[in-house]
């Protein structure tokens, strides 16, 4: 038994050892800097020495980790840097603190706890818009205003040519920059008036509101005034639903069942890491398409739409080494139909509000490029559907989510819209007030990508292929979001000059 126990507080640990280098790793990819061993050992150098078996080599047993992540992440990792070992043996010397965790037996509705330490503290902060940058933000927009797939409104104004004014005068990359709109955003009381906005919005509206069917709105209601585990039990078990010929309730039950599980079980009475807050608190939102002609896959899925984006201007060059591939983003789920990306989910441990600096960043730039990305590559070989596509993300941070739906309602430019952000219910007492709104946001969400599905399945039209490169004439397809530069921080001193040599000339790099 001791040495189950042995073995289960082993593996325990290695996996909070890869999921801390994880983490670090996938910051530097986001800011697009190299991953440094000798960086991530000072950096995290407190959660090291509490994850590190004093029996165990450090310097060897880090190194490993490190190694696999870099090449887990396809990123070039920097490992020649002098490391002082010896900290880690310093830093256990100062005293540890336990994580403590709340009691099970508290009659009060239980405060959840997530694991004491920070997420990585790579910053996402704002890059600035280099002159490049800004000169490829004026041609995506003049060529969209010369091509007159723009949106007039009823003042008369464009809204692609009063973007282009706007955008040009920012100097950190904002969603202007791609042609992405979000009528909800408070910068855009400068630039359109408050009616203008109010047509940006309502035109073909997201409002999150479709009827549900009959049977599903009124077995989810049938829960509503149930506050016992006892009482919402009965009620699960009192029906059963095939699979396969009712798929929505069948969704439903199994949603409700899971979340007695976590009461059952006291789960938000101790400390949870991210993967449970995807696959125990929140399996809900990707088994929501289980059933559909819609696939949604977790672990880190690359996407193609992105990465075709970040290589548009690779060729093979005249002189020097060809560059680097780009890997495109790897959200945390992916929806997709046949070849088609069509959504996502991004997850936080921790909840720092919705303009906490993760959520805001994910919210407002890395999910609405990656949205658009999937739109764009819908409409290049399906242009006539352009202003049908919906592409739609989860945004997950501890116990709240939101959902971002992303479409292209008129003209050429993409508009962005936002629910209401939802609270995950810790207490039976609470949960169906907060819960049924949140299956039905997750329902609904479906609904906007399933009419994706419906317009690609119902397009008839031929593009014909011609040379490449060739204008057409016929169709527009909006331009990709832009592919910004920034750089990054000088690396510690390397113990080889060449070395170090090589690091300097890799600091500007896509993102």
């Amino acid at each position: 038994m001791a040495m189950n126990s042995s073995v289960t507080a082993k593996s325990f640990r290695k996996k909070n050892c890869k999921r801390l280098v994880d983490e670090y790793v996938s910051g530097c990819k986001e800011n697009n800097n190299n991953p440094s061993l000798k960086q991530f050992v000072l950096q995290e150098l407190v959660h090291i020495a509490e994850l590190t078996d004093i029996r165990q080599n450090p310097a060897g047993f880090w190194t490993v980790i490190f190694k696999k992540a870099v090449e887990d992440a396809e990123v070039e990792g920097v490992f020649e840097e002098e490391i002082d070992w010896a900290l880690i043996s310093a830093q256990r010397k100062k005293s540890e603190k336990p994580i403590p965790t709340s009691s099970s037996s508290s009659p009060h509705p239980p405060t959840a706890s997530v694991t004491s330490r920070p997420t990585t503290t790579t910053k996402k902060s704002s890059i600035l818009m280099s002159k490049e940058a800004l000169d490829e933000v004026k041609n995506n927009y003049e060529k969209v205003i010369e091509s007159g797939l723009v949106w007039e409104l009823k003042s008369g104004r464009i809204v692609e040519q009063v973007m282009m004014d706007y955008s040009l005068g920012l100097k950190y990359e904002h969603p202007a920059h791609s042609l992405i709109l979000t009528p909800d955003d408070p910068l855009y009381a400068e630039v359109f008036t408050e009616q203008e906005l109010e047509e940006i919005g309502d035109f073909n509206s997201i409002d999150f509101d479709q009827k549900l069917p009959k049977d599903v709105h009124e077995y989810l209601y049938s829960f509503l005034d149930k506050k016992t585990l006892d009482g919402i039990s009965t009620v699960i078990y009192n029906k059963t639903f095939k699979p396969l010929d009712q798929p929505d309730l069948y969704w439903i039950r199994k949603s409700i069942e899971e979340v007695v599980d976590l009461y059952n079980m006291n789960f938000f009475d101790s400390d949870y890491i991210e993967d449970d807050v995807e696959y125990r608190v929140w399996p809900f939102v990707f088994k929501c398409f289980d059933l559909t002609e819609i696939r949604a896959r977790s672990g880190k899925r690359k996407s193609q739409a992105s990465s075709a984006r970040h290589n548009r201007n690779r060729t093979l060059p005249a002189h020097g080494a060809t560059t680097r591939h780009r890997v495109g983003e790897q959200p945390d789920m992916k929806c997709s139909y046949l070849n088609y990306e069509l959504g996502i989910s991004e997850v936080a441990l921790k909840d720092e509000g919705e303009n906490g600096s993760k959520e805001l960043h994910e919210s407002s730039i890395r999910a609405p490029k990656m949205l658009k990305d999937f739109l764009t590559n819908i409409a290049r070989e399906r242009p006539s559907i352009l202003h049908s596509i919906k592409t739609a993300a989860f945004i997950i941070s501890g116990l709240h989510m939101s959902v971002i739906v992303l479409d292209c309602p008129k003209g050429s430019v993409c508009r962005v819209t936002q629910s209401e952000r939802a609270a995950f219910p810790l207490h039976p007492h609470v949960c169906f007030p907060s819960l049924i709104p949140i299956l039905e946001l997750a329902y609904r969400t479906r609904l906007y990508l399933l009419d994706t599905v419906a317009a690609i399945k119902g397009d008839k039209t031929v593009v014909s292929l011609g040379k490449k490169g060739k204008k057409r004439a016929s169709t527009s397809v909006p331009p990709p979001c832009i592919t910004t530069t920034q750089s990054s921080p000088s690396s510690s001193t390397s113990t080889t000059s060449s070395k170090s040599d090589q690091q300097s000339s890799k600091k500007q790099k896509q993102q």
